[in-house]
This record gives structure tokens, C-alpha cells and sequence, in this order.
């Protein structure tokens, strides 16, 4: 895209693109835009596809990715009054809620023959017949790109030096020019920055998909009800994603929050990030504590290396310890939904473990004493079980 990114970053986030927003992906997007307005007037682009882990893989690319979605807003559009920046996120929105969805296919075309960013809709792939809304963006090649710049810049300098020439002394441009070493040193502070800013925060990480994380914690949240003071445990914190959510979408409650995880060092990360009254993090694989409610996102759904059998009854123990810690109940998730041929080559290599839900509910109801509601219609390959326990206090 021009002198923006290279050529081949240019060529991955295309393909990372249209991988995001494909037919397969659709259902899912459509529940993010409904539940979350990702693409909307409240943010970004940039934020949008940070969010959506929509990034080059090589970190060094990341700081212009996210510049060019900046500049869009200097693009025109083939709407009348409406810059580049906001007809992407236009032509995303009303893609995801349209009362029939459509996937989105991004494309890019030369510069020189358009340059506006111009959204339509048909069948770009030649052998789908799947409609989507196609988004094609202006472009230069990056060659051509810095020749036209290196161009531009030499006629100026030598306009500059034309100029300092007749009037027998330097500008400022030319004074600069003779620093090379200083603006060097200048260069490389500068670039130093975006890494030290977001080294620490999805932004300057790879983290997969924060959007589906947030989808989740929204799922698992519906056990709880935030009408009144509450006590939650998050077994298998991490770094305590669970806090930002929370306090974002339930600020007028009070929560007495506790995250349990095995790593120390996730622990600590989670105490520097969220040491404030009514936070708390400890070490390990249970609750110390009864609490009313508990969540637990993820834990189940990688087997390391365990047989089938092992496993199930490592999750049968976990359940076991939710309820025995949680008063009013709990909610977990697992993977579910996956083609044979999908699962099989996840399970080779992650082993990941996918299930049915019917005997994790039976488990739930019959060894437990809960009634168990099933949530799957949350457009992602996975089931959420909330377990609300059927007396006052956990036995």
C-alpha cells in the first residue's frame, strides 16, 4: 500500500482479512458487531482490528499497519461526504448487521486509475458462489512509491539549496542536513517508542483475538446476578482479562473478585495491572475460598497430553471443586461444534479437546445438584454451561 507498508505486509493482511470476515467466520462476527459495536463511530479502525488481532506478524510492521489506518481518514470515498476511514467501518457495519449478513472481501486497485475507496458487492472468489461486500482500496506499489517520494524530495532539496544559494546563508532544512549523525540518533529514539508503548499491552503483543476472549467472559457472566454486592472467583485468571471486562460493564457493582491460576508469573503480571480494593490473586488450581459465584474460561479445553479417559476425569475433579467453592453457581465453556477433519488436525496439534455437552450436563445435574443451562448460540465453535446451584450453600 504505497510507501505506507511493504508489498508483503501488504499481501498478509489481506489474507488475515479475508480469513476474519469469511462465510465461516460470519455467524461469529455478526454476535461481536451486535454485542460489542466493534465497527462503529466509537472506534477506530485502529483499535477494531487491534481488538480483532488484525495485525502483521512482524511487530516491526505493526506501528505503520496501524499509520495507514490512520491516513485512511485523508482517502475519499465513493460516498459523497464521507472520507475512507469512515467507509470501511460503514461498509463492515452494515455487512454484520444486515438483516441477511454478508461476509467482506478486501481487495486492493491502482491508485492512478481511482483513488477513492470504493465498496461493492459480488463474488470475487471465482469459485464461490457466496455474495460478499468487497472493499477495494487504492494503492501504489511500494517501488514506485519511494521513486516518486525520492523524486519529490530531491527537487526540493535542490530548490532549498537554490534558494540558501542566493540568499548566502543556510536554512534550517540544510543545518539539519549537515547533522547527520544527530537526526540519525533522533530517528532511532523514535522508533523505540511504539515498542516500549505497547510491548506490554495487546498492541504490542500477538495475542490471537481479544474480541472472542471478551465474547466469552459475556457468556460465562450470565451466571452472575449484578443487581446486588457479589463475591467471584476466576479460576484460571491469567493476567486478569476478567477485571477489565468487568469494569467496563458492571462499574455500579460491587465485586469482591478473586483470580486463582497456576502461574506465578501471570499471578504477578495480574497484581501489577489490577492492585486495587477488591482484587485479589493467589496461586494455584482451586479456590481457598467459597464464593457465590465462579467462572472458569478455558481450562478444560487443552489436554496436554493426557488419554481421553485421564482427562474427563481431571474435568469431572474441576467441576467438582467449582461447585464446592461457588454458593448460587458457576459457569465454564468448552470446544464443541468442529468438523471431524477440523478437530482431528486441532487435537494433533494442541490436543484440543472437543465434547458433546449432554454428559458434562448430566454430570453437572445428577453428581452435582445443579440445573444446568446451555448456551451455544454466541456464533463461536464452543458451548458455555451455567450451573446454578440448587440449594443456598455449596456441599
Amino acid at each position: 500500500m504505497g510507501r505506507a507498508i511493504s508489498d508483503s505486509t501488504t499481501s498478509e493482511v489481506l489474507v488475515r482479512l479475508n480469513r476474519r470476515f469469511e462465510p465461516d467466520e460470519l455467524r461469529e462476527m455478526v454476535v461481536l458487531q451486535k454485542e460489542f459495536k466493534i465497527f462503529s463511530s466509537k472506534h477506530t479502525l485502529r483499535q477494531s482490528f487491534a481488538l480483532l488481532g488484525i495485525v502483521p506478524a512482524d511487530r516491526s510492521e505493526r506501528e505503520r499497519w496501524y499509520r495507514f489506518l490512520d491516513k485512511l481518514y485523508t482517502y475519499k470515498s465513493d460516498l459523497q461526504g464521507v472520507n475512507g476511514h469512515d467507509r470501511v467501518v460503514k461498509a463492515l457495519a452494515d455487512a454484520f448487521e444486515a438483516a441477511q449478513p454478508s461476509p467482506v472481501y478486501f481487495i486492493v486497485h491502482q491508485a492512478s486509475e481511482d483513488d477513492r475507496i470504493v465498496v461493492t458487492s459480488g463474488r470475487p472468489i471465482i469459485f464461490s458462489l457466496v455474495n460478499y461486500s468487497i472493499v477495494s482500496i487504492p494503492t501504489t506499489p511500494s517501488r514506485v512509491a519511494r521513486e516518486r517520494a525520492a523524486t519529490s524530495h530531491g527537487s526540493e532539496a535542490r530548490r532549498r539549496r537554490s534558494e540558501c544559494f542566493g540568499r548566502r546563508r543556510r536554512c534550517e532544512h540544510c543545518i539539519s542536513r549537515s547533522r547527520p549523525r544527530a537526526n540519525l540518533f533522533r530517528c532511532r529514539s523514535l522508533l523505540r517508542r511504539p515498542r516500549a508503548k505497547y510491548g506490554a499491552t495487546p498492541l504490542g503483543v500477538d495475542w490471537s483475538c481479544q474480541a472472542t476472549q471478551s465474547l466469552r467472559f459475556v457468556q460465562l457472566l450470565k451466571i452472575c446476578d449484578f443487581s446486588a454486592a457479589i463475591s467471584l472467583n476466576d479460576v484460571g485468571c491469567g493476567c486478569g482479562a476478567l477485571c477489565a471486562l468487568l469494569a467496563v460493564r458492571h462499574p455500579e457493582c460491587e465485586i469482591d473478585y478473586l483470580g486463582i491460576d497456576l502461574s506465578k508469573a501471570m499471578i504477578s503480571r495480574a497484581r501489577r495491572r489490577f492492585s486495587t480494593p477488591g482484587h485479589r490473586f493467589v496461586v494455584g488450581k482451586v479456590s481457598p475460598r467459597l464464593a457465590d459465584y465462579s467462572v472458569a474460561s478455558g481450562i478444560m479445553n487443552v489436554n496436554v497430553g493426557y488419554p481421553r479417559a485421564v482427562w474427563e476425569g481431571f474435568i469431572a475433579t474441576m467441576l467438582r471443586g467449582l461447585r464446592h467453592t461457588s454458593r448460587r453457581g458457576f459457569g465454564v465453556n468448552f470446544v464443541s461444534e468442529m468438523m471431524i477433519a477440523e478437530a482431528t488436525a486441532a487435537q494433533s496439534k494442541v490436543g484440543l479437546y472437543c465434547t458433546d455437552p449432554e454428559p458434562w450436563i448430566r454430570y453437572c445435574e445428577d453428581e452435582l445438584g445443579c440445573a444446568v443451562e446451555m448456551l451455544d448460540n454466541y456464533g463461536m465453535k464452543e458451548f458455555t454451561l451455567l450451573a446454578r446451584c440448587k440449594h443456598g450453600l455449596a456441599e
